[in-house]
């Protein structure tokens, strides 16, 4: 095994041997002690196992309620990597590694839920409702989706998590998941028609009728902001019928503590914008790295307090377009497969490639064994299901 020096990761590196001391032995929890209200709120892809990684937070699951988007209960074991999550969780705590915190609820957040109908291989591109969904380097796939793109087929019924790109009109993929026996359609974008003697809406150039829902049930419609519509299986011609519709994004919770990464959904200036459908005041905030990225769908990163359902933001750091240089995914856990022949592990029920140059710390590859705890820094196979190692720590 070659060992190289390994640059663009260091940080998760450096955050994964920290953070291993804190490794639960009853399933990876993380003790961030304290108790109380919730006073810190994520929402981004989940990005690491062990417990869930979240905007560069590790929160512990273990004791969290955890729901999908419309409340169906969840179990922590349904929480994937590339899955959009909103976490409420107390206090964020360490100031050096990976800060962890205690996750109080965690809501799940997709964008779709309908059939596949294009597939454009070559532009790397879907289509799901009508709707443009891109694949990226940091998109994962249903681990039956071997290949990704290449085993997904028209027809498929898919749940699409990720973010709307509003500049290109399309939805930019962290996950996408089979699910053949979805009793409805989803889809949560933005309204650009609402016509109430006719009972339609317009979401994503989807013709949609309403005319079976009470008009107390209805949200305040207001072009240009998001909803979320469920949607019978079957339309009418060219018009779906909706099931539900509530408004696309969830109001905020007063906290002093707000970290959340999403691409700008409107746009007024640098210091004024929506994320991902939540209004951002950036007046007085830093912006490392410079603010001229912060325009119209830009995948940016927002730290600050939350207060009369506005951020007030103290960071704002431009993250780009999603490659496998800058979306890194960590998994901490047991190791309960191995194949020194193949040179794949399982950990967290990901499975491991470490046949390339790897950068071992606390141990060497011939410590590899089942049930030894390990800590994994990686990107996204070509399988599109699982990781090429990049750091190893023990």
């Amino acid at each position: 095994m070659t060992l190289r020096p390994f640059v663009t990761v260091w940080r998760h590196a450096a955050s994964v041997l920290c953070s291993l001391a804190l490794l639960a032995s009853c399933g990876g929890g993380v003790d961030s002690g304290g108790t109380g209200a919730p006073t810190a709120l994520s929402a981004g892809p989940v990005y690491g196992l062990g417990s869930v990684f979240v905007n560069g937070v590790r929160f512990d699951d273990s004791s969290a309620s955890i729901v999908d988007q419309n409340g169906n209960p969840l179990t922590s074991d349904q929480l994937l990597p590339g899955m959009v999550l909103r976490v409420d969780a107390l206090a964020v705590q360490g100031s050096s590694g990976t800060p962890t915190a205690t996750a109080v609820t965690i809501r799940t957040a997709n964008e779709l839920i309908g059939p596949i109908g294009n597939i454009d291989l070559a532009g790397s591109t879907l289509t799901v409702l009508g709707q443009t969904v891109r694949i990226t380097a940091a998109t994962w796939f249903h681990a039956a989706l071997i290949g990704g793109l290449n085993a997904a087929h028209p027809g498929q019924v898919v749940e699409v998590f990720g973010q709307y790109n509003a500049r290109t009109n399309e939805y930019v993929a962290t996950r996408i998941a089979l699910r053949p026996n979805a009793p409805a359609y989803e889809i949560r974008g933005v309204l650009t028609a609402s016509d109430p003697a006719a009972h339609t809406l317009t979401v994503g150039g989807l013709t949609i009728s309403d005319v079976g829902i009470a008009a107390s049930a209805l949200p305040t419609l207001v072009p240009g902001r998001f909803v979320r519509v469920t949607l019978a299986t079957t339309p009418t011609g060219n018009v779906w019928t909706a099931l539900t519709v509530a408004p696309g994004s969830t109001p905020l919770p007063d906290r002093p503590d707000v970290r959340i990464v999403g691409r700008i959904s409107a746009w007024t200036s640098a210091t004024q914008f929506t994320l991902n459908g939540l209004s951002i005041d950036a007046s007085g905030a830093s912006f490392p790295g410079g603010s001229a990225g912060v325009v119209l769908g830009a995948r940016v990163a927002v730290v600050g307090a939350s207060s009369a359902d506005v951020v007030s933001a103290s960071s704002v750091i431009v993250k780009g377009d999603e490659t496998a240089a800058n979306s890194p995914f960590e998994f901490h856990g047991a190791i309960t497969a191995l194949d020194t022949v193949a040179q794949t592990l399982v950990i967290r029920g990901i499975t491991v490639n470490y046949s390339a140059s790897v950068q071992f710390s606390g141990g060497t590859i011939a410590n590899l064994a089942i049930g030894r705890s390990i800590a994994v820094v990686g990107t996204i196979a070509s399988n599109r299901i699982s990781v090429d190692a990049q750091t190893i720590a023990f």
